[in-house]
């Protein structure tokens, strides 16, 4: 067995064969607000974040290119349907080529900016009723492993990016999904935009950009 065949062999018993596009990809799961991140490492992924929002924002493709994985890319993933799909996958194809892609890395990057301030760690966030969305104040929370395993990375919502990829992209996206080690999620108004990124030596590098859209029926 290969090393990617094992790799997809974890996806698809964590899986299923398949899964329905029945609900949000990226809805919220009760966290626990701990976390043992030494403060430089968290230091260093705050640093990465920003520095993935203002690449977002500003349409920036060569300080996209710095914070991308180097073996592995990044993927920006966008609702054009019911649900989170792998849409654009970069250094391959640019975030910013089209209008509609950039747009939504736009709105990615400011939401993310947008939380940075304030963010928490391994938090939970409650969603708001609708007709009060758009008066929440910004929201941020960065997900870091603890020691024992209590909180970190929000794997129930890595499990419902599985569930809802036909098997082929499944084995495309398999190393990039299981690779994820640390998170971020912001929520600003009607947007949510998470990154997943990996450590790769003494930095973070970013592996997915997804941005959606609460209440878009």
């Amino acid at each position: 067995m290969t090393r990617w065949t094992a790799l997809l062999s974890l996806v698809l018993v964590g899986c299923g064969a398949s899964a329905p596009c029945s609900q949000p990809a990226m809805a919220p799961t009760p966290r626990t607000s701990t976390t043992t991140e030494p403060p430089a490492e968290l230091d260093a992924l705050r640093a990465t974040i920003v520095a993935l929002g203002r690449a977002l924002r500003d349409g920036d493709a060569a300080a996209l290119t710095a914070l991308a994985d180097p073996e592995l890319g990044a993927w920006l993933w966008t609702t054009p349907g019911c649900c989170a799909a792998p849409t654009v996958h970069h250094p391959g194809e640019s975030f910013f080529a089209d209008e509609a892609h950039a747009a939504e890395a736009k709105r990615a990057g400011e939401a993310l900016l947008a939380t940075l301030p304030g963010a928490v760690v391994n938090e939970h966030y409650a969603l708001p009723d609708e007709d009060a969305l758009e008066a929440a104040p910004p929201w941020g929370t960065f997900e870091v492993p603890t020691a024992d395993g209590s909180a970190g990375l929000d794997r129930a919502a890595l499990r419902a990016l599985h569930g809802i990829l036909d098997l082929e992209t499944r084995a495309e996206l398999a190393g990039e999904l299981l690779f994820v080690t640390h998170g971020f999620r912001a929520e600003h108004g009607y947007t949510q935009a998470r990154v997943y990124l990996r450590r790769v030596d003494e930095r973070f590098v970013v592996l997915h950009v997804l941005v959606s859209t609460h209440y878009d029926a």
